[in-house]
């Protein structure tokens, strides 16, 4: 096992679980788990299929990379919908806020 992809195993569950809410925690790590052991089956497979095509691991890889990129992308900006409906939360249930305005 590569050192990235290590640390992937490691941290994904960790974020997963952060950008979760706690009443579907135990959920997005379960089909977190899910998508790697899904992901560890059929790889191999389409990569030998494409290298039989292709004849080079090259398109395997930058098909591998193209969907961590996308990963990640996801996974940044459900971190960030997740911050900004709790700030708008905070926002609008202030009571600091409505106390000001009647004075």
């Amino acid at each position: 096992m590569s050192v990235p992809r290590a640390w992937l195993i490691i941290l994904t569950p960790t974020i997963a679980m952060e950008v979760s809410s706690d009443e579907t925690r135990a959920e997005s790590v379960a089909v977190l788990y899910m998508a790697f052991g899904f992901g560890s089956f059929i790889t191999p497979y389409c990569t030998d299929a494409i290298y039989a095509i292709t004849g080079s691991y090259d398109m395997p890889w930058f098909i591998c990379t193209g969907l961590y990129a996308l990963s990640t992308l996801c996974m940044v900006l459900a971190e960030r919908a997740r911050r900004e409906r709790a700030q708008s939360a905070i926002q609008r249930y202030d009571p600091v806020d409505k106390g000001c305005e009647k004075i």
